[in-house]
């Protein structure tokens, strides 16, 4: 997310690793051969669109009368001086329900160029704290259910506030993923090698895994393309929206199976992280991690988190410690992982 935030279809040729699954290994169980069902999965559970574009109340729940209605400033402060020369202002994230002042009136094509390529219907570019470039390698029937789902989301009347600077006037998108890049596990010998091809689809183009748990370098910030999975990536307390218990700075965990990582988890243990928000030593894991019973990957299907920690564990480990963990503080159970 500064902090990247998580939001027919493309063609297979959308995805650059050369090496790829065959295509009814990355439907997941969930959905089916429905695609609303497919669709709704991917937007609620895997990509988490409603993180960033649900408003949540005083506790940080989501708010189920404004789904997908859009935030105002969600991520900066308001400030009528933003722009080029003043300091910088808000973020919104669009309004995603079938509404005018939604979705309702951009074709198929102008959905998929911005969710894939970050290209408005206007040819502006995104902001990369929409993970257009992360989703831009899904597959062409994954970009369709995704559509064809928010083509029946109730409209809410929600204009959203203009973007100020510097979220505007982006001269162009950020690259997409080059596949290639990702850790791709051995096939030959490898009797987990589906599972694990299904787990590295959920981690690094269905969902946010790779975004948020990969450190950051540079001045502006921008991600290390070298090092994905590594950990550490650092989300200021304020810009989550958190109160003053939790720390000042919360680090992304190192997912790979180091010992400054997921060395010491078992399968299971990951499984229970991100269905239950809970570490190996059972302590609640810190938003922006949107796992446990009230966040979007405690609805994720058991057979897909599975699939994700075999995936995890199957990765060259890196030596990555974070700064400091981070524990839901006792007193917030509220605001458990998921919550902002």
């Amino acid at each position: 997310m500064t902090p990247t935030l998580l939001m027919g279809g493309c063609s297979e040729a959308n995805r650059e690793d050369g090496e790829q699954p065959p295509s009814d290994l990355l439907t997941g169980t969930t959905g089916g051969g429905d695609q609303l069902a497919r669709g709704k999965y991917l937007v609620d559970s895997l990509a988490t669109c409603g993180d960033c574009h649900t408003p949540r109340d005083e506790m940080g729940r989501p708010r189920a009368d404004r789904y997908l209605a859009g935030v105002d400033c969600f991520v900066g402060v308001d400030n009528p001086d933003a722009g080029p020369e003043g300091p910088p202002g808000c973020l919104s994230t669009r309004n995603l329900t079938n509404h005018p002042t939604g979705l309702k009136n951009r074709t198929n094509t102008h959905i998929r160029d911005m969710l894939l390529n970050g290209k408005r219907p206007n040819n502006e570019f995104m902001s990369g704290a929409m993970p257009y470039w992360i989703l831009h390698n899904i597959t062409g029937a994954d970009a369709d259910a995704i559509i064809a789902y928010l083509r029946t989301v109730p409209g809410i009347d929600h204009a959203v506030k203009p973007n100020q600077f510097p979220w505007y006037n982006l001269p162009a998108a950020v690259p997409p993923i080059d596949m290639a890049t990702v850790y791709t596990p051995p096939r030959d010998g490898n009797p987990d090698y589906e599972s694990q091809m299904r787990g590295r689809y959920i981690a690094a183009s269905a969902s946010g895994c790779i975004e948020c748990h990969t450190p950051q370098v540079g001045n502006p910030p921008e991600i290390d393309r070298s090092r994905w999975f590594a950990g550490g990536r650092a989300f200021p307390r304020e810009a989550l929206k958190l109160p003053p218990p939790f720390p000042d700075v919360i680090y992304s965990t190192n997912l790979t199976p180091h010992a400054t990582g997921l060395g010491a988890y078992s399968l299971d243990q990951i499984v229970t992280v991100l269905k239950s928000g809970r570490d190996h030593n059972g302590q609640g894991v810190c938003p922006p991690m949107p796992a446990g019973p009230t966040g979007p990957y405690g609805t994720m299907n058991a057979s897909d988190a599975m699939d994700v920690a075999k995936y995890l564990k199957s990765l060259p480990p890196v030596d990555n410690a974070r700064p400091a963990d981070c524990v839901v503080p006792g007193t917030l159970v509220g605001f458990t992982a998921g919550g902002r």
